[in-house]
């Protein structure tokens, strides 16, 4: 490609937004969130969605360039543009992003998974959703902290099969019992699948990976859906302030435009400066989580051999200090992840309440999408983790 890979990622964020913008799924288009919350239609409209993005290579952003993927990972940049486009996307009634393409598209190539699957994910021809069962996020346990029966599952339905994530081990399931739930989210689909028929070995399932290297590749496919999720929960957050502001600045009270009055400037003041922060850490975590996957890719690439100690010696100790540098900045970028991730689940929630309150009764109706937007961010807020949680990994990794 002609273009740097910082050049190539806005480009390919710029060119998905305006496909996201042009299916019509913007914030203000309130049929689109009729359709959903009323579920007549809402398949309908998640998948003009993940046509538009097909259509832009979407998919094949994370693949490999010999499976046909397009090539930014191997220049880098491929998450900077992938967190551009999730920015794009979270201010959309839009199909989910951060599994199918950017937990899976790490699963298979990590695992070194057959290379026809991962050129029709790549394609677009074949969808996979992800259950993760290495940990139990406080949606999938009970009052009593116990795991619960049935995993959930993001905008499982029509897909091609499930990467299931156990401690251990990863397999791919084609043929998984979803039940479609009903979801705080009206614009996106939660389904649920028993616990036990994943873990089942009589279950029809192909193994990926097993042991420690299964553990590590579902660390690093974790933080890639980590990332995305606080990218989109940051899009949506600036997409709650563009339309604050705009009120703000139409609405009359007294004879004057409400943003003209102190105390509601400062309130919007607040909410920007607090997403200009949730930004940079995203921009960062993104930046630490390529060189991380980097690093895997290349470790063992080394001969090892030297002047002034044995072949076999110098090998073995090179591909232990590589070892390490690899475990060092996988554990620091899915630090990083975890934090940003958590920073925006706390900040976006508490600005979408703000602008909720800054809108007055109007928010709440269905002429104002705020209240659909606020409730995105609050299911999101729990999907990979509480903010405690998260946190709690952080603390763990710097030993706070």
């Amino acid at each position: 490609m002609s273009q740097n890979p910082a050049e190539a990622a806005v480009a390919f964020g710029a060119t998905v937004a305006s496909a996201l913008a042009a299916a019509g799924g913007n914030a203000r288009t309130v049929e689109q969130y009729d359709a959903l919350v009323e579920r007549r239609s809402a398949s309908d409209v998640l998948r003009d969605h993940r046509a538009r993005l097909v259509a832009t290579g979407l998919p094949g952003l994370l693949a490999p360039e010999d499976a046909d993927g397009l090539g930014l990972l191997e220049e880098g940049g491929a998450l900077a543009a992938l967190v551009a486009v999730a920015r794009a996307a979270g201010a959309v009634p839009g199909p989910d992003i951060a599994a199918p393409w950017a937990a899976v598209p790490t699963i298979l190539r990590l695992a070194g998974a057959d290379h026809a699957l991962q050129a029709q994910v790549a394609a677009g021809e074949v969808r996979l959703a992800v259950a993760d069962l290495t940990g139990t996020p406080a949606a999938d346990r009970t009052a009593q902290g116990t795991a619960r029966d049935t995993v959930r599952v993001v905008d499982g339905e029509e897909s091609d099969g499930l990467l299931v994530l156990e401690p251990g081990r990863i397999r791919l399931v084609r043929d998984a019992a979803l039940l479609p739930v009903s979801t705080f989210d009206p614009t996106r689909p939660v389904s649920t699948v028993s616990r036990a028929s994943l873990t089942d070995d009589t279950i029809a399932g192909d193994t990926l990976a097993q042991g420690e290297r299964a553990d590590r590749i579902a660390v690093l496919a974790r933080a890639a859906g980590r990332l995305v999720l606080a990218a989109e929960l940051h899009g949506t957050g600036q997409e709650l302030l563009r339309l604050v502001v705009e009120h703000l600045s139409t609405r009359m009270a007294f004879g004057r435009p409400l943003g003209s009055f102190q105390a509601l400037k400062h309130r919007t003041a607040d909410l920007w400066s607090e997403l200009s922060l949730v930004g940079s850490l995203v921009d960062e975590a993104a930046r630490l989580l390529e060189a991380a996957l980097s690093t895997g890719s290349q470790s063992g690439g080394a001969d090892g051999t030297g002047d002034d100690a044995p072949a076999t010696t110098s090998a073995e100790a090179v591909a232990d200090a590589e070892a390490t540098a690899e475990t060092d900045a996988v554990a620091e970028a899915s630090a990083y992840v975890a934090a940003a991730l958590s920073l925006a689940s706390d900040t976006v929630v508490h600005g979408g309440e703000e602008v909720l309150q800054l809108h007055g009764g109007i928010g709440y109706t269905w002429e104002s999408p705020v209240h659909v937007l606020l409730k995105r961010a609050v299911a999101s807020r729990v999907r990979w983790g509480s903010p405690h949680e998260l946190r709690q990994e952080v603390a763990q990794r710097f030993e706070l």
